[in-house]
């Protein structure tokens, strides 16, 4: 990489790390598990151009491309799902998780994009993970609860939204009575009880006339490989994320003072069913 892609690299970084320090704080008291253990997962796409007027004399501007998402702590070694959509396209993650008091650079290690999933795994050990081993088959009318951070992701308390299990489609997954909004997409599915049984990948077309409807992927789909990446999980693997988090850490303060925290957008995740 030359240095001129390097420097690139670390403003991107450093525009995501800024993002989520200046406008957020950790979230230290929760009501149980499954809202501390419900993440926000902010990427950076890199930046897109745009002309804007300064003075009469045209000029191109380097915006960053921020998306953020929705997750869950699948294992206390810092395994995180998402919706696969929400990193695929990131040059960099990171995840904040409710108590934490910074956000942790992560790394994409696996993907699904048929299924509309993702794993990401962080530095540092996690003090609470949520109840997905006890996933079970949702019925038709069950009443469910999606948790994420929806439309705002500077909020540091998850946010529940009720409703029920509309159908069982024909690919395994589940069609919902149920309105998520932008920033939705990965978060969890649970029961009354908090247990994980699914994660949004897609809400309604309001465009389309279509309201009041999500798509989720059922855990069952994919448990058998968050298993397996729980279990394998090794902190050895995230060595060079450190360096990154170093790098990020000891310019932030740069970074703060500079206009560049003016052109930060946000830009959220939830794709439409199309339907």
């Amino acid at each position: 990489m030359t240095c001129a892609g390097r420097g690139l690299s670390f403003w991107i970084v450093s525009a995501l790390f800024c993002f989520v320090t200046v406008f957020t704080e950790p979230a230290h008291a929760q009501e149980n598990v499954i809202d501390q253990a419900t993440v926000r997962v902010l990427c950076s796409n890199g930046f897109a151009v745009e002309k804007a007027k300064l003075g009469g004399t045209e000029a191109a501007l380097a915006v960053p491309q921020l998306v953020h998402g929705s997750g869950f702590v699948a294992g206390k070694k810092g395994v995180i799902v998402t919706a696969q959509h929400v990193v695929a396209d990131a040059k960099f993650v990171v995840v904040w998780i409710p108590g934490v008091e910074k956000p942790l650079p992560a790394k994409v290690v696996h993907q699904d994009s048929d299924l509309d999933v993702a794993f990401l795994r962080v530095l540092e050990k996690v003090p609470v993970r949520a109840d997905w081993k006890n996933a079970k088959k949702l019925d038709v009318r069950q009443k469910i609860f999606a948790v994420g951070y929806p439309l705002d992701a500077t909020r540091s308390d998850a946010q529940s939204f009720e409703g029920s299990v509309s159908s069982l489609m024909p690919d395994g997954n589940l069609q919902l009575s149920l309105s998520v909004n932008a920033g939705n997409s990965g978060g969890p599915i649970v029961d009354e009880k908090g247990r994980v049984h699914a994660i949004v990948t897609k809400g309604a077309n309001a465009k389309a006339g279509v309201t009041g409807m999500a798509i989720a992927t059922p855990v069952s789909s994919f448990k058998q490989e968050l298993t397996r990446e729980v279990f394998n999980a090794r902190q050895g693997e995230l060595a060079g994320l450190g360096q990154e988090a170093a790098l990020v850490a000891a310019e932030l303060l740069v970074l703060e003072q500079s206009a560049t925290t003016s052109l930060l957008a946000l830009a959220s995740d939830v794709h439409s069913a199309g339907v």
